[in-house]
């Protein structure tokens, strides 16, 4: 079954409080599931300052747009920075291929 295919690819990431987790404008390679902990979403404003447009929580999820695209078009749209503790479960997106196939 799907659901338990991609439970078994995923892999546990931690970090520590205002650490970031990916950031904008690299190359996004994975989806990341926040299991506990906080992390705030940055977007870059026109004037180029870093300005806080979301705040995520535990079971909430980012990053899915890297297992949706084609790569080389796979940039990320903003960063994310944990606010506190934080423990996710990861996934990649050539396991995420290959559970499709």
């Amino acid at each position: 079954n799907l659901t338990m295919e991609l439970a078994l690819n995923m892999e546990s990431v931690f970090f520590s409080e205002d650490e970031y987790v990916v950031r904008e404008g690299e190359e996004g390679t994975e989806m990341f599931f926040i299991v506990a902990g906080t992390v705030e979403v940055l977007m870059t404003s026109s004037q180029g300052n870093s300005k806080r447009v979301a705040v995520l929580v535990e079971k909430q999820y980012f990053g899915e747009t890297a297992l949706l695209m084609p790569s080389g078009s796979r940039q990320r749209t903003a960063s994310i920075r944990t606010l506190q503790f934080s423990e996710f479960r990861l996934l990649g997106v050539t396991a995420f291929l290959g559970i499709l196939t």
